[in-house]
């Protein structure tokens, strides 16, 4: 046997006896015994869970969960945006972007394995957006591939943008896009995987894609802001896999946790979870039904209470939209024929409500009938001190202005997460 096929039989045996473990072993973790009624980003789960109001943080990856309503988060959604700081007067701006590219090109033995639809025919399109936005920093998901990757790079320069993506030996898709003039120095990069990972993602073959979740982590100075960390990630996808999220929420919460106090910190990405879902079982087209919906609205909550974070693009709206996407989440209808044919009402505020929604239409022709819509991608921030005020928070590309075949589409089956900020200078 070869050497080069002596380390592939090797990685591909790892790959199938690797165990699943936590970086932190769970309940030694900071916040693991801290009561759900006790934390505020908890609480709403405590009163929706069987026994909530006796359990501890730790609790919701070790116990079997009996759910006796929706996990509620409205009271929570309501207090960040009421708790958006006054902008001081010698504030800085700063924008700040999240969008999920959808360049998603698996490859098994060089063939398409799961593919986002015309990856190809947007690729022009996607940069053109990202390189006009505006934005000062980028997060970026589903930025997949070497050639993406060089391309967007080499693109970045003339557009005043440093692309920051390191090479690694394992795929994630994560990347950032820092503004030149948000840089004093060269920023620090650095890329960890999750100790949870989906096992099929991760098998290592030969002329496989290799996937792990992971965080990338940005460190720079910012010329008046101090030190800056953005946190990029793209957590694990599908209702079913809420487990392995919690356990990443939680170790991107305590990574969040081990910054230095005076450090600025940004948390963003696809999280392939929301606030909140009307329904605990969801039916599917062909007669399938999903069953454990309400297990998938725990690791935002984890997210942020491991890491001390708060919702920038809640604060960014105007109060009585704060839980909008938790009215709107009650009065869905689950209909998989109507779904099948587009039948969801998309009004205005159901875009601003969702970013993963049947009424984007590549999400639709992936995943039509399948997911209750959500608000996935989210923008968070550690501001224990209260220096970020935000001025305002949209979805970005939500039109249908690309041209594909004759066919008018979004650029992306994610909808773009844009933030304005006012941020204090540190004391």
């Amino acid at each position: 046997m070869s050497r080069g096929a002596g380390r592939a039989l090797a990685d591909l045996v790892w790959s199938l006896l690797r165990v699943n473990r936590p970086t932190v072993p769970v309940g030694v973790g900071r916040g693991d015994g801290v009561r759900l009624s006790d934390s505020p980003p908890l609480l709403h789960l405590a009163d929706a869970i069987d026994g909530g109001q006796e359990l501890v943080a730790a609790d919701l990856l070790r116990r079997e969960l009996r759910f006796v309503a929706a996990p509620d988060p409205t009271g929570w959604l309501r207090d960040t945006c009421r708790g958006n700081p006054p902008p001081t007067p010698d504030s800085v701006p700063l924008r700040v972007l999240t969008w999920n590219l959808a360049l998603l090109d698996v490859l098994v033995a060089g063939r398409p394995y799961r593919q986002s639809p015309w990856v190809r025919e947007r690729r022009e399109g996607i940069f053109a957006r990202l390189l006009s936005s505006g934005a000062d920093i980028v997060l970026l998901q589903e930025l997949w591939h070497a050639p993406e990757i060089q391309a967007l790079g080499e693109r970045a320069p003339a557009a005043g943008y440093r692309l920051c993506c390191p090479p690694r030996r394992h795929v994630d898709g994560l990347a950032v896009l820092l503004r030149e003039e948000v840089l004093a120095g060269e920023p620090e990069v650095e890329v960890h995987a999750y100790g949870h990972q989906d096992r099929l993602e991760a098998l290592d073959l030969p002329r496989k894609d290799r996937i792990h979740r992971s965080w990338l982590r940005v460190g720079f100075v910012h010329p008046a802001l101090g030190p800056l960390s953005v946190f990029d990630t793209h957590l694990q996808a599908y209702p079913h896999a809420w487990k392995h999220r919690l356990h990443q929420s939680r170790a991107l919460g305590l990574a969040v946790a081990r910054r230095p106090a005076d450090e600025l910190v940004l948390v963003g990405g696809d999280l392939n979870a929301g606030a909140f879902y009307g329904r605990q079982a969801w039916r599917r087209p062909g007669g399938g039904i999903d069953s454990a919906w309400w297990h998938d609205a725990l690791s935002l909550p984890a997210l942020h209470h491991y890491g001390g974070l708060v919702d920038l693009a809640i604060r960014g709206r105007p109060l009585a939209e704060a839980d909008l996407e938790v009215r709107l989440g009650r009065a869905l209808d689950n209909d998989p024929e109507a779904a099948l044919r587009g039948g969801l009402g998309c009004s205005e505020e159901h875009l601003r409500a969702y970013t993963a929604t049947d009424c984007n239409r590549l999400y639709h022709r992936q995943y039509a009938g399948t997911e209750q819509p959500a608000r996935l991608d989210h923008l968070l921030a550690r501001d224990p001190a209260g220096r970020i005020h935000v001025a305002g928070s949209r979805h970005r590309f939500t039109e249908r202005d690309l041209d594909v075949g004759g066919e008018q589409v979004e650029a992306s089956d994610h909808y773009g997460v844009e933030v304005d900020l006012a941020v204090a200078p540190p004391t």
